[in-house]
Parts: C-alpha cells; sequence; structure tokens
C-alpha cells in the first residue's frame, strides 16, 4: 500500500530508506539527513527493507552494498522485482558504498536498478543534494498521481450524472415521442407531427446507445468488470434480431444485408452485450459501405468457439490505422463519418469480458471483416477454421 501522507500539504514529510548492517552507520546517516521534510524509515537488512517497500513507497532508497546474507546489489534486484509485481514505481535506490568503486562494481550496481552512486567517506553537502533532488522528484510524481485522482473523481461524478440524471428524461422524451408516432389521425399536420415524432425516437436511441458506451468505457477505463448476466443462447436468433433492427438503415443505403448461419450456434454469453456488439459493428459496415454493397453476418462453431463475422464490401481500412481501431475515442480521419469513437472500444471490452476475442481482416478498397468469438454452449465443432 502506498503512504498515507499527502504529498500535497505543507507538512508533508518525504519517506526515505535507510539500509545498512550497521547501526553507527545508520545513525550517522539518520543525523545527516535530519529534516522536518523527511521521514527516516531505517533497517538493517536487505530482507527488512523488502518488507518495508511491500507496505509503502520510498522518495528514495540508500543501500549499502557489504551487508551479510543478502548484499546491496541482490536487495535491489530483489525490490526491482517486488515492484515490477505489484506494478508500482520502483524506489529510487542509492548506492552507498565502502568498497573499491572499480568499473564491474559501479556497472553491477546501475544494472540492478541504482540512479546514483557515492563512495565513502560521504560528503555530506553532496549527500544532503542528491537526496533532496530525489525527494523533488517524488513529491512531483505525488502531485502528479493526486491531480490525476481528482480528474478520475470528477469524470466519475460527471458520469454518475449521466447515468442517473439523464437517462430518466431521455425515456420521456423517448415515450412522449412514441405516443405521438402512434396517433391514427392522418390529417397533413399529424402526419408531420408523426414523422418529427420519428426523428425524435431515433436521436433519443442513439443518445442512449451513446451514454451506454460512455459508462461502460468508465468501467474499463476504471479497472472494473463489466456488468454480465451470462446465459446459454443463440447466436443466430441474436444476429438475426440485430440485422432488423439495422435493416432500415441498410435499406436507405440500398444495401444488402444476410446472416448466415452453419450449423448450431449456441454460446455462453450475456445476450443484450452480444446484441451491443452486433449493433457497433453492423453500424460501422453500413456507414462505410457505399450504395449498392452488401454486408453479411456468418456464424460458425470452431474447436469449441462460436466464431461471428461481419463483413463488408466497403472503404476498407489503410494499414496503418489498424492498431488504432480499437482505441477509446480514436476515430479514422474520414470526411461525412460522425461518431464519438467509442463503438469498437466498447466492442472490443464486451468480447474480452465474456471470453471471447476480437480481429479485422481487410483490403483497402475491397471491404473489412471483423470476426468475434464466443465460449460455445453445447454446441458441434466443425472443422472449418476461421478466415
Amino acid at each position: 500500500m502506498r503512504a498515507q501522507t499527502d504529498p500535497t500539504t505543507p507538512d508533508a514529510r518525504a519517506p526515505i530508506l535507510l539500509v545498512d548492517d550497521r547501526p553507527a552507520n545508520l545513525l550517522a546517516l539518520e543525523g545527516l539527513l535530519s529534516s522536518p521534510d523527511y521521514e527516516i524509515v531505517s533497517v538493517a537488512s536487505g530482507r527488512e527493507a523488502l518488507a518495508e517497500l511491500e507496505r509503502r513507497d520510498f522518495a528514495v532508497t540508500l543501500l549499502d552494498v557489504q551487508m551479510p546474507t543478502m548484499d546491496g546489489f541482490e536487495t535491489a534486484r530483489r525490490m526491482k522485482l517486488l515492484a515490477d509485481e505489484q506494478d508500482r514505481d520502483v524506489p529510487i535506490i542509492f548506492f552507498v558504498t565502502g568498497i573499491d568503486a572499480d568499473r564491474s562494481h559501479v556497472h553491477r550496481a546501475y544494472a540492478g536498478g541504482a540512479v546514483d552512486f557515492i563512495q565513502k567517506p560521504l560528503e555530506p553537502e553532496v549527500l544532503r543534494a542528491r537526496v533532496a533532488f530525489f525527494v523533488e522528484f517524488y513529491r512531483a510524481k505525488e502531485r502528479l498521481r493526486t491531480r490525476l485522482l481528482e480528474a478520475v473523481r470528477a469524470r466519475e461524478d460527471v458520469l454518475a450524472v449521466v447515468s442517473h440524471d439523464l437517462r430518466d428524461p431521455l425515456n420521456i422524451v423517448l415515450m412522449s415521442a412514441k405516443v405521438i408516432a402512434q396517433i391514427p389521425d392522418e390529417t397533413p399536420s399529424a402526419v408531420r407531427a408523426k414523422k418529427a415524432a420519428g426523428s425524435i425516437i431515433k436521436a433519443v436511441e442513439r443518445m442512449t446507445r451513446l451514454v451506454t458506451d460512455l459508462l461502460d468505457l468508465a468501467r474499463v477505463d476504471a479497472g472494473q468488470a463489466l456488468p454480465l448476466d451470462l446465459a446459454t443462447a443463440d447466436v443466430s436468433a441474436l444476429a438475426e434480431e440485430a440485422a432488423e433492427l439495422v435493416e432500415p438503415l441498410a435499406s436507405a443505403g440500398r444495401l444488402t444485408l444476410t446472416v448466415d448461419s452453419l450449423g448450431a450456434a449456441a454460446a455462453r454469453c450475456d445476450g443484450d452485450r452480444v446484441q451491443q456488439v452486433l449493433a457497433n459493428l453492423l453500424g460501422n459496415a453500413i456507414k462505410f459501405t457505399g450504395e449498392g454493397g452488401a454486408i453479411s453476418v456468418r456464424i460458425r462453431t470452431v474447436n469449441g468457439e462460436v466464431v461471428v463475422s461481419v463483413c463488408d464490401t466497403g472503404t476498407g481500412i489503410p494499414a496503418h490505422q489498424i492498431p488504432h481501431l480499437f482505441e477509446p475515442y480514436w476515430k479514422a480521419d474520414t470526411q461525412g463519418k460522425r461518431g464519438a469513437g467509442l463503438g469498437l472500444s466498447i466492442v472490443k471490452a464486451s468480447v474480452v469480458a465474456q471470453g471471447g476475442r476480437v480481429w479485422v481482416e481487410t483490403t483497402v478498397g475491397s471491404g473489412s471483416t471483423f470476426h468475434f468469438t464466443l465460449p460455445a454452449a453445447g454446441a458441434m465443432s466443425e472443422s472449418e477454421e476461421p478466415r
């Protein structure tokens, strides 16, 4: 765990770790570094140093090389391993040594994680200046970390408003528009009202999808698992339903939309999440496929996985854009193609959360095929491999 002291407050003290097996040396270092700005932690062995590191971070570690049982080089190596395992910054390791400063020792010190090297007898002013430099660096990192945490909290507050305070009025607008759209009156004014209501319904549905995507992305960024309701589902039926929802858009663009299922395709998945994935992939396919083109959804079971492929005859994707496709907020520089840049990042997060994987095959000018997999549930495997 990190130290509980807030480094941004005036009375915050920077933690410094001293490691030396000789009490007299520790007392001397404590005297040289005595300051109300520092919190000195002294230990007499490498094992004690590792125990302290497990508990908290340090601005700088002053580590003696010549210690019994576990010398400074081995202590530094284990410190780095521990920090890597916990996904933390490696404490700055500052070697203090009384041995001959030959090149082999200097090289070994830096290879083990040292960022500076000082030889005894110590020069007090030099030691204090070097420690002060690393302490300031530590405080700068902590200030940045605090600002990032504040930014994350602010974003979470905004998303909470979006989740709770925006969805209710959107639902009211949607229900009201649907009531207007069902008016049986066919007078010119009623027809115009119903047409406007249809536009409102489409806009509200798009806003609702965007709100859902934003909330999902926030969960992923925060390291939280997406909420899932797993059950055995017929993926072919889910694909048919998704195709029906986007059929009006495909027809408006004079596109052919088909769904082909090669045998049984039952998967252990969250049906609503799969619908969300298909809606994003089909929406992109429609957006980037020219008039008269074709879009198809193919489902088959291969080696214990249900493989779903959404194919289009659209513009294709340039090779330099492929590594960025699934990044949040990233959008290709295409004229007239609007969007928040969230769709494919949500696709990947949702598929991975359900135990699947996602990838794309594409050729510029010939179209793209997005594949994703789901764990099969009681389906017969076929010899066909995904292409």
